[in-house]
């Protein structure tokens, strides 16, 4: 396993990390490891969240958790050659938002993770289904023009001791068909089909 390799493996196990974090962490160069970054950033496998890059605020970064592939860091690797990547953790950087946000929409989503709409939804919508959101659609019923920007609000509910909501820094996963498992808490959450999108 090459440097860059490790560098990948080790960004991938972190919340978020600097470059200076990561070149001491694996005993890298750090204009390599500089180098590393900017091009992961270019091709959207790491997102800035953070920082702007001056002395004592160095600029923070997290791995792109939704992305549907990861880049090829071995030898011979092509630019633009993708592998694809196991989806499990790919919920992780809308989970994040959720957290940090408490509400949001779709769109607020997609554009902080980079993510596919439909992708967005679908997680979203089972966690809904799961017990974890309080969906909020647009009324349809108003004139469009009172409605028009408007987008359906996804709110992460506070979540008890027992309830689904935000129970802690780990994505819930995704069990076809039965629900929403929680890593935080080792616990499957199955879905209510009768819940309700409608708010």
């Amino acid at each position: 396993m090459n440097k860059r390799q490790l560098a990948w493996q080790w960004m991938s196990e972190q919340e978020s990390f600097t470059t200076a974090e990561v070149a001491t962490a694996i005993e890298m160069d750090l204009e390599q490891c500089r180098t590393t970054i900017n091009k992961l950033k270019k091709q959207g496998f790491i997102t800035h969240i953070s920082g702007p890059g001056v002395p004592r605020r160095a600029k923070r970064y997290a791995i792109n958790r939704l992305a549907s592939n990861e880049p090829r860091l071995g030898k011979g690797a092509k630019k633009g050659n993708l592998i694809n990547r196991q989806g499990k953790t790919g919920q992780q950087l809308v989970w994040n938002t959720l957290r940090i946000n408490q509400k949001v929409t779709v769109g607020t989503v997609v554009a902080v993770t980079g993510c596919q709409p439909k992708s967005v939804q679908l997680y979203l919508r089972n966690l809904e289904r799961a017990g974890y959101l309080l969906v909020q659609k647009v009324d349809t019923r108003l004139p469009n023009a009172e409605i028009a920007g408007q987008e359906t609000l996804w709110r992460i509910k506070c979540g008890g001791s027992e309830l689904p909501g935000d129970s802690g820094p780990k994505a819930p996963i995704l069990r076809r068909g039965k629900g929403m498992y929680d890593p935080n808490r080792n616990k499957l959450y199955p879905f209510k089909e009768e819940a309700s999108c409608n708010g």
